[in-house]
């Protein structure tokens, strides 16, 4: 399962319609469609807004990462017990790999984009509390 589908759950979940999650998220209903259906995906910003309007962890939205270990598995299961692997299901499994990875590339661009704001707050907030010294006056 991936983000497509999970997007697709999770409005489903809040009983939302694509109208009313683009709106909230902002951006067109026409993107939300491309989401699940797989035709385009989020950004890193996309994401964090769909997991805050969703009220979601991010990582849920790619909970397809549980899936690595299932297929690893299975892998090790194949090789274990001598079996030959067919070319075209190594490529499947390489190609589900690689999707996997770029899931994962935009959840930790994702959590890189929210701790540069937190950090950013943090600074502001700092720069905010530091005394003010006025300077004596001069004679």
């Amino acid at each position: 399962m991936g983000i497509a589908t999970n997007i697709r759950q999770q409005r489903d979940k809040k009983k939302m319609s694509q109208r009313v999650l683009a709106d909230l998220v902002g951006v067109a209903q026409s993107t939300i469609h491309n989401w699940e259906s797989e035709s385009s995906s989020p950004d890193g910003d996309e994401i964090k807004k769909l997991a805050e309007v969703l009220d979601v962890p991010i990582s849920e939205l790619f909970t397809e990462v549980v899936s690595v270990k299932v297929i690893q598995q299975n892998r090790d299961n194949s090789h274990s017990n001598n079996q030959h692997i067919h070319p075209s299901t190594q490529l499947a499994f390489h190609d589900e790999l690689l999707s996997i990875q770029k899931e994962l590339i935009q959840v930790q661009k994702a959590r890189i984009i929210s701790l540069e704001e937190e950090i950013e707050r943090l600074r502001n907030q700092q720069v905010r509390s530091l005394p003010i010294q006025i300077p004596p006056s001069s004679p």
